[in-house]
Order: structure tokens, then sequence, then C-alpha cells
């Protein structure tokens, strides 16, 4: 096994460089009409009219804001104001032959700072994560954790991180994945840091630990009243490499499921209950729910002419080294979406295969429901079919609803930008044309004037490739982020179904 694939395969959710294909070749369309089409075993190119176009330019009027990436991000019920913390400050990890933690996460990287911008007076407070009491202040100096926010309320599970409160130097003990699923007052949160007041601060915690939110590199979701953790691994201990070949201890599982729950409150704390495991039932080496740092979005199902929320989990990465799923190499990405429904069952949809944008990036979704197709768009990020790491390629992903008709890759015109971004940024979405009674953001096409273009939002942070193949972080190669960009569509004429 060669060095890069023995640090695929063993590194925590933390990773960001997609698996080899070997000699693939073919280079991605950018034509707005190109599609390809067909089933996993045969593919034909046709045509199709994207019903919108995407621009992304970059908005120089945020100034001041710190470099992150794979950190959480919040906003004031006002849209107002900005709360980030957790993540990293430093770019793609770097593939070295000796003492590869400390070139590649090392521990000065890791965010320890809460932060909050005010988007009117461009503003930065900020408070240390240490004023956080302890366990549950080891999660805001993590890396890679699940969140989701739901009105003035923001949920973070899991991540991976250094207990230094740890009694045990063990490695395995020390730098862990955690087990805490944390409830935040979002504006209390952003006013105790403005403050500097540690003691509003921690009032606006509430939080549990369960075996069933220790998790990183999954997505935070919610449909009615259960909660749904959806990809992710357990990872403990700290990669390292050593110059006879040989490599220090490491745990790593994956969750080969989305764990689906509810959260109440009792005597001060959060709790879980009602959990259920929605998976195929199968092995680690066959089993397609082995995924983590994916796309994960809000999609629909449409039942009987109704549509009911629903969420898609898209590529990802790996599948096991001693893979048996027919198809897929070793330590391969996933190409085929898993839809999971609110009624706890799935769908893996095999007719279509997703070849780009396979790693966590920044995305939309777009609703027309005068034809009843569904648009996701992921905006740059990691995996390009040329066998590029990085690219500013954008992916629409079109899914008929309503016919039966299977998905298709729409790509879209590539960010025009001079470096490469997406990958592990955050989307703040614009509120309108939000389609309601929805817990997440869908945008409704139909609501939009043929020719108007729509602000979607903005994504802010990530990765900040300097080349396509950076090989690490650093001078020449990537950085955090601490740019933002807005992203829009216009609306074209009517789309083929």
């Amino acid at each position: 096994m060669s060095v890069r694939q023995i640090i695929l395969t063993a590194l925590c959710g933390l990773a960001l460089i997609s698996c080899d294909k070997g000699n693939k070749t073919s280079s991605p369309t950018t034509s707005p009409i190109t599609s390809a089409e067909g089933t996993s075993d045969t593919k034909k190119v046709t045509e199709v009219l994207s019903p919108f176009s995407v621009t992304v330019e970059e908005d120089k009027t945020f100034q001041g804001l710190p470099a992150l990436q794979s950190f959480v991000l919040a906003t004031s019920s006002d849209q107002s104001k900005w709360l980030m913390f957790a993540g990293r400050t430093n770019g793609m990890h770097a593939f070295g032959k000796d003492n590869y933690e400390e070139k590649s996460f090392p521990t000065q990287y890791f965010n320890n700072q809460l932060y909050v911008y005010d988007l009117s007076s461009k503003v930065l407070s900020q408070m240390s994560a240490d004023a956080i009491e302890q366990p549950i202040g080891l999660m805001f100096k993590a890396t890679n954790l699940q969140h989701l926010q739901q009105g003035n309320s923001l949920y973070i599970a899991g991540g991976y991180g250094e207990n230094t409160i740890a009694k045990s130097n063990n490695m395995l003990e020390r730098w862990t994945t955690y087990a805490y699923m944390v409830k935040i007052d979002v504006d209390g949160m952003i006013k105790a840091i403005e403050d500097n007041n540690q003691s509003a601060l921690n009032g606006c915690i509430l939080w549990g630990e369960d075996e069933a939110v220790r998790a990183t590199g999954g997505e935070l979701y919610q449909l009615g009243d259960y909660f749904y953790l959806a990809g992710g691994h357990v990872y403990k201990g700290i990669f390292s490499l050593k110059k006879d070949g040989s490599i220090t201890p490491t745990s790593q599982t994956y969750l080969d499921a989305v764990h689906r729950f509810k959260l109440s409150e009792k005597n001060g704390q959060l709790i879980l209950s009602d959990l259920t495991k929605v998976t195929d039932g199968k092995p680690d080496n066959e089993t397609q729910f082995r995924r983590r740092d994916l796309p994960v979005t809000p999609t629909f199902q449409l039942l009987n002419g109704t549509l009911h929320e629903a969420i898609a989990m898209y590529a990802g990465v790996f599948t096991a080294p001693d893979n048996k799923v027919p198809g897929l190499a070793a330590n391969d990405n996933w190409v085929w979406p898993i839809y999971i429904y609110n009624d706890g069952s799935y769908h893996i949809d095999e007719s279509y295969e997703q070849q780009s944008n396979v790693y966590s990036a920044a995305n939309f979704v777009v609703y027309d429901p005068a034809t009843e197709v569904l648009y996701t768009t992921i905006l740059g990020g990691i995996m390009h079919e040329n066998g590029n790491d990085f690219s500013n390629n954008v992916l629409t992903i079109k899914r008929p609803l309503g016919d039966g008709k299977p998905s298709t890759s729409i790509q879209q015109t590539p960010m025009d930008l001079n470096k490469f971004y997406g990958a592990e940024a955050n989307m703040i979405y614009s509120t309108q044309y939000k389609m309601a009674v929805i817990q997440s953001t869908i945008f409704n096409l139909s609501a939009m004037d043929e020719g108007s273009t729509t602000l979607i939002g903005h994504f802010y942070g990530g990765i900040e490739a300097l080349t396509a193949n950076p090989g690490g972080f650093g001078e020449g190669k990537s950085f955090a982020s601490n740019k933002v960009f807005k992203v829009s569509i216009t609306k074209q004429g009517k789309a083929e179904n």
C-alpha cells in the first residue's frame, strides 16, 4: 500500500483529498446545456436546458473576517450578525512521510476563538472558547462538527479534537471524536460575546451526552420531530506515519448509517431518545452508508401530488479498503445518492452517478413546482472529473420528482475565480423566495420572474487552494479562507423536463 493510500484510509473526518481515479482523463463540459444521463451500466450525452445560470463573485464589502474552514456558523434572528466558532485556521492537509500530524493538523491551527461579526458596522468581536465550562468547552475548539440552526436555536454534535482534560496520555483518548449534543441560544451567545460576559455565555448552552452523536464529518438535519445525523465516522488518535513506515495507533469506525432521534430537555439537560438507525444493514465493506465529508442537502419526496421534506446524501468518501460494493474500487469515492425520507425509509438511486464535487462544499437547492423538478447545485470544492483535487466547477443535479426520469448532471459555467474555493465553506442563505412550510431552505423557482437575477446567499470561509493540486497548506499551496462570495441565479426560459 502506498503512502497516499495509507493516509486516505487512516485519516479522520478532517481529510479533504479525493481518491486517485487511475487513468481517468475526460474533461468536464462547461456548457450550461450539456448533461450526462444514463444508468450505472450505460451513459449517453443529451441536451438539457438549465432553467437558471449561476453567478459567483467575491463580495468585498465584507472586511476583517477570520480565516476559517470546517467551522460552525449561525446567524442572529434579524440576520444582522454572524456567530462563528470551532474549525481550523490552516488549509488542506499535507502528505508527509514523517511526523504527519505536525505537518497536517498542528494543534495551533485548531480555532479556539468565538467570533461575532456585525454585518452593518463590520465590527468583529471575539472571546476565547476557554470561557466555556468543561467538558462541553472542548466542542467549541473541535473541527468538523455536525451543526444545524433552527430559528434562534443552534444545535451542534460531535466533532474531532484534543481532549485537554483527559487524565490519560493515551493518544486514543487524548485525540477523540466527541459524543456531546449542544443546544445554543444564538442571540444570547452573540450578546454575551459582544459584552465579554462569561456567565451569560455559559447560560446560553444546554447540553447532553449520548453515543449516538459521536461523529465527525457528517451533517445534521431535522425532519418533523426527528433529527438526522447523516454520515460521518468516529476517529480516535492522531495519525502519524514514521520514517520506518509504521504508523501511530489510531481507531476509525464509520457510522454506516443515518442516526434518527428526538431531542428533549429535562432537568437542565438535553436528552436524546427514540433512536433508530437508517441503514441497509450490510457489513462495513458492503454498505453504501459508509460515507463522510459529503454534500448533504434538503430535497423533496413527491407522494400522491404532495411534497414531503427529505434529505439527499450525495457522493462522499470512502469505500472500504476491502470494498465489496460492485462497480467501485477500494478507497474510492461514492457516486450514487441516498435519499432519506421523513418516515425513516431510504432509497439508493443507482440510476445516477456523480463524478465531480464529491466533498462537502457550499450548495443550494431550487425547486420548480411547475415542472416538479428539483435542482441541487454544488459550488466548487474537491474532485474534478479531470482528476484534479480542487476545482471551481459548478455542478447542478437535476432530479425530476414526478415522471420517474433519471437524474442528470448539468455542468454550469465554472466560478470565474483566480483560486479554488467552496470546500468546507458555510452557506448563508437569503430568505427571499424560500419555499414555505419547510424546515430547510429550498428556493421556489416558479416565484422568480423569467430573466430576473435572484440573490441565493453568500458562502464564507472554507479552503482557499492556490492550485488545483496543492498537496498541503502554506505558501503556494492552500490556506483557510476569510473571503465571502455572493451567489446569484438568473432564471432562463423553460427547461426541458
